[in-house]
């Protein structure tokens, strides 16, 4: 038991598997360093991929993401920060965003134009964001055709059983445009001059956590076929929803 998001991190810790023939037999990837609560894969090419890290068993603040281009027979860290959910936004692989739990607003979202290998290519990419004053834990991306979404459940730091939820909409456009201003994430520092920002997808419940218990995630799923139509599903008796998310149009499933 623990009092953070160590508690709910129950389950394997044991590495990074990987099969080559649709998941009949299944090989240990021993060169990815052991004991990471891995929570995020993006699969770039058969040999490149990248693993997103929450966690290590023995440390709550040591997560990251890590590289690999030789199919996992060695991996490059890029970010030494946890990372819940990665997402790559281009047919390219190249502009990845990371969502990072448990931090400030300013902190949630960074993005990498390198492929999410380079530890000196990850940039803020949080403008707008405000999670209520809040903080996000397990924060997850959905991606559209045209929009991609970050959502997280959120909890007040200084009462864990106060947690309530948000959802924000951003143009891929955003993502793929070249930048105003030479940014990087530098320590602590980060440099902010875009004029283009997240939005927050309005109306919905306030609270998609409803057993008041800061372990769990939100799910988000874009319909394939319509960027307007966002599916949304929390915790406990949050049920799932549909929503029209640019009209703040939130339907619950089973209400039509």
């Amino acid at each position: 038991m623990g009092w953070d998001w160590m508690a709910a991190n129950s389950g394997d810790w044991g590495g990074l598997m990987l099969s080559r023939d649709s998941g009949k037999t299944w090989a240990m990837l021993g060169a990815f360093p052991a004991n990471y609560y891995i929570s995020a894969i993006v699969i770039q090419s058969p040999t490149s991929f990248l693993v997103g890290a929450r966690a290590h068993f023995h440390s709550r603040d040591d997560g990251g993401v890590w590289a690999t281009h030789d199919g996992g027979a060695s991996w490059t860290r890029s970010l030494t920060r946890p990372v819940y959910d990665l997402v790559a936004l281009d047919a390219g692989k190249k502009l990845v965003l990371a969502a990072l739990p448990w931090v400030s607003a300013v902190s949630s979202v960074l993005l990498s134009r390198s492929g999410g290998s380079d530890a000196e290519g990850w940039e803020p990419f949080a403008e707008g964001l405000t999670w209520d004053a809040r903080t996000p834990f397990y924060p997850t991306f959905a991606v559209g055709k045209n929009t991609v979404f970050v959502g997280a459940l959120t909890v007040n730091p200084a009462k864990l059983s106060d947690t309530a939820s948000a959802i924000y909409s951003r143009p891929l456009s955003d993502v793929s445009s070249p930048r105003r201003t030479h940014e990087r994430l530098r320590g602590t520092s980060l440099a902010r001059s875009r004029t283009a920002a997240w939005s927050r997808v309005p109306g919905g419940p306030a609270r998609l956590d409803r057993d008041g218990m800061p372990k769990d995630r939100m799910a988000l799923l874009v319909h394939p076929a319509d960027d307007s139509l966002l599916f949304v599903a929390g915790n406990a008796d949050a049920l799932v929803w549909r929503v029209r998310w640019a009209e703040g149009k939130w339907v619950p499933s089973g209400a039509d």
